[in-house]
């Protein structure tokens, strides 16, 4: 092997070693900011929270009771849902990097979050749900605009993506109503209970106007 090629290899390592440690401090400073934030919309009166231990039980229960409308969209959506689940959504080891309780009045009411996290291009996905007997009321619509909010803000993420099934049309309502940006459909984009789907793909971007 030349020096050259030394010299190269060792230029690259350092290069991917600094990569690195951007995207871990990053990370890290997200988490941090995670846990201190709480966000408060107007009408209705909905508000985030980072979601607590003690949440587990009433997360389980809400599953149950919507788990009709959840398990059409939601892969983990399953009568098998149990505390052991919940305990790892709130520790975070689903890959949500930001995790949320959605309250009304101080009433547990849905969850939302963003995952699949792009630290080197500053993306991710935008995800909701709200519980059966709290559909209709526009909170999973407050929801989005508040995390949309905060993940193009204190979040400093660039770009954040709504991926909703073509035949998901709540879900659709839910990203048209929020403000974001209709792009297109991504072919077989999502898989469901073994069923390959196009979706609709919606965005927010730094610079957008989140009314």
């Amino acid at each position: 092997m030349f020096a050259d090629d030394v010299r190269e290899q060792c230029v690259s390592r350092s290069r991917v070693g600094a990569w690195q440690a951007a995207n871990d401090r990053y990370c890290l400073g997200v988490v941090r900011l995670w846990h201190s934030v709480r966000m408060t919309a107007e009408i209705p009166t909905v508000s985030l929270r980072a979601p607590r231990t003690e949440d587990a039980s009433i997360v389980v229960a809400a599953v149950h009771a919507s788990i009709d409308d959840l398990s059409t969209w939601m892969p983990w959506a399953t009568c098998d849902y149990d505390l052991g689940a919940a305990h790892a959504w709130i520790a975070g080891e689903f890959g949500d990097l930001h995790r949320f309780v959605i309250e009304v009045e101080g009433v547990f009411v849905g969850c939302c979050g963003l995952n699949q996290i792009d630290t080197i291009h500053r993306r991710a996905n935008l995800g909701y749900w709200v519980c059966t007997e709290h559909h209709g009321r526009g909170y999973a619509t407050a929801a989005t605009k508040l995390l949309a909010r905060f993940a193009l803000g204190l979040g400093d993420f660039e770009r954040v993506e709504i991926v909703a099934a073509v035949e998901n049309v709540a879900s659709r309502r839910v990203a048209e109503k929020a403000g974001a940006i209709f792009e297109g459909i991504a072919r077989r984009r999502i898989r469901q209970n073994g069923v390959m789907h196009d979706a609709c793909v919606f965005s927010f971007v730094r610079g957008d106007v989140v009314a």
